[in-house]
This record gives C-alpha cells, sequence and structure tokens, in this order.
C-alpha cells in the first residue's frame, strides 16, 4: 500500500488516480489543491509540481489517459498532462486549449473536456475536444466544440463507457458517439430529460 504523507494538517489530499502506460508501467498519483506528488512501491513520494495549482479543499481532481499520458483538472488551473516519467507534470495551455475545465475524459484519440472556462469566460453547458492524436493541439482541423443547451442544466460529469461518451447534466443525460467524421468527430444525442445527475462525484 503507498502512502502519502502530507506535512500540513490542514492540506487534503482531493484527488488519486491510479493508472497503467502503454508499456505495462503502473503510475499511482496523489494530488492536494496545489500539488501533485507520484508514489513508488516503497511508498517514497516525488513532487511532480512545477508551479503550484490554486485550487482549494473543495476542488476535486478529475482525470483520464489521453495519447498514452495522464491528464487531470481540478476545475480551477490549466489542465495538466504528464507521460509518467517526466521531472513534472505540463500545462496544457494556448493553441486553442481551454483555459480550464471542470471534466476531463479521453474519447476517439482525444481529450475531451466539458465545463470550460475559455478567455475569462464560463461555458457551463460546454464540451470541448483536442485535435486528434494531440493533447495540445485545440485549434486543429479535426479539434472543436459543442454546447448542448437543449436544457438549461449544467454539464455535472463526463464518462466515457465502452463505445459511448456520457455528459451527465443536472437535469438530462447526453450520449456522444463516435461519427467517423475528422472535422465533426462526436454526435450527441440526448436520452432523458429529468433526472439528470446533481453531483460528478456520484458517477462511479
Amino acid at each position: 500500500i503507498n502512502t502519502l504523507v502530507l506535512t500540513s494538517a490542514t492540506t487534503f489530499i482531493t484527488g488519486s488516480y491510479r493508472f497503467r502506460l502503454s508499456d505495462g508501467t503502473v503510475r499511482q498519483i496523489a494530488c492536494t489543491p496545489v500539488r501533485i506528488f507520484s508514489l513508488d512501491t516503497t511508498g517514497a513520494q516525488t513532487n511532480r509540481t512545477a508551479t503550484n495549482f490554486t485550487g482549494a479543499n473543495t476542488d476535486l481532481w478529475t482525470y483520464t489517459i489521453a495519447n498514452d499520458e495522464l491528464v487531470g483538472t481540478n476545475g480551477i488551473d490549466n489542465i495538466f498532462r504528464w507521460n509518467g516519467t517526466a521531472a513534472t507534470v505540463s500545462a496544457i495551455s494556448g493553441s486553442g486549449a481551454p483555459t480550464s475545465a471542470k471534466y476531463v475524459e479521453s474519447f476517439v484519440d482525444r481529450i475531451v473536456a466539458a465545463r470550460t472556462v475559455e478567455s475569462g469566460v464560463s461555458y457551463q453547458r460546454r464540451v470541448r475536444w483536442s485535435n486528434s492524436a494531440s493533447n495540445t493541439t485545440w485549434n486543429g482541423t479535426t479539434a472543436g466544440f459543442a454546447d448542448l443547451n437543449d436544457t438549461h442544466g449544467w454539464i455535472t460529469g463526463l464518462k466515457k463507457l465502452r463505445q459511448y461518451l456520457i455528459v451527465y447534466k443536472e437535469d438530462s443525460i447526453i450520449i456522444g458517439t463516435s461519427s467517423g467524421i475528422g472535422s465533426a468527430p462526436i454526435n450527441f444525442d440526448q436520452k432523458t430529460s429529468f433526472p439528470g445527475c446533481l453531483s460528478g462525484q456520484t458517477i462511479a
């Protein structure tokens, strides 16, 4: 069992994730509101944070594996990526990337980010995706976004389920499927209205 020992009694662990890369490497991380640590098999911890994050104890992390990198977000700072070996995680910024996103998931060889902040504007019903096979380019010909405005509820979660991308909103559930079209890769279809999902932390 790996253990992260925090030096401050007021610092909370707000996320943890164990993942396997394509070469078989298994990694585990634990996140606080301001730092990301990797844990090895002996329980030793390494700070993987280049610049401290700015989240609070209530800003919980979500993660996915996209294009063989760990991708995570706390809904406040830039989405980060880590290949499992670099000394520190890297922020995903510029090239059309959102300033922040509440949720991330991997779908059709892209990062999909939901409930984004872009140029200082919050888009509570927006889903934005990166370029095909790229975690860092978000303004290419195969990148894009969709505003899911069919209902008024905000997006509360994002989850890949087999060949589907499930977008949870406060008042509906929307199913995303691969279109096979590079420039418009995801089709969205509302499946339910009332109830939706009030909290993303209830999604398993």
